[in-house]
């Protein structure tokens, strides 16, 4: 859901190249604006919830209409995360969190703090990596709270893509 970066060397300084997105159709402010529908639903509800809980998890306070481009085949791509990775434990907001897809909290759960720390340790401070951390525990927390009291059938997207 997020375009690749790497770490390069451009014109002798450190700096990332990112991975354009191809076949780029419109941006979400376009979609919802114009009242466009989207050709599958499920799929694309899939998505937007995918969207949300990694907007939670990275802390993006600024997850906006402009930050959601969608390619031709309708597959929803996420840029700009300049208001993200805060010191922040908490979940921002819970209302985002209401669906999620079974194998991304499978993941969730699999993260842990020395794969955080050896995978973005030279990107983020302590204190990001350690909110990034709790907000993960929180955000697993929340979901497993969630199936507890409501069953799988309403917290998990296991709808066919189509």
């Amino acid at each position: 859901m997020v375009p690749v970066s790497v770490e390069r060397q451009v014109d002798g300084k450190v700096g990332s190249v990112t991975w354009w997105v191809d076949d780029f159709l419109m941006m979400e402010r376009k979609r919802y604006t114009e009242k466009i529908k989207v050709p599958a639903p499920m799929k694309w509800n899939r998505q937007m919830c995918n969207a949300r809980v990694f907007n939670e998890l990275v802390y993006n306070t600024d997850p906006n209409l402009t930050n959601l481009l969608i390619t031709k085949d309708w597959t929803i791509w996420l840029v700009d995360f300049s208001r993200a990775f805060r010191t922040q434990t908490k979940i921002f907001n819970k209302k985002n969190l209401t669906r999620i897809d079974p194998e991304v909290l499978a993941n969730l759960k699999k993260l842990d703090i020395a794969t955080l720390n050896r995978e973005l340790k030279s990107y983020l401070r302590d204190p990001e990596i350690k909110g990034l951390a709790a907000r993960n525990a929180a955000i697993a927390q929340l979901f497993d709270e969630e199936i507890a009291k409501r069953g799988e059938d309403a917290v998990y997207l296991s709808l066919p893509e189509r």
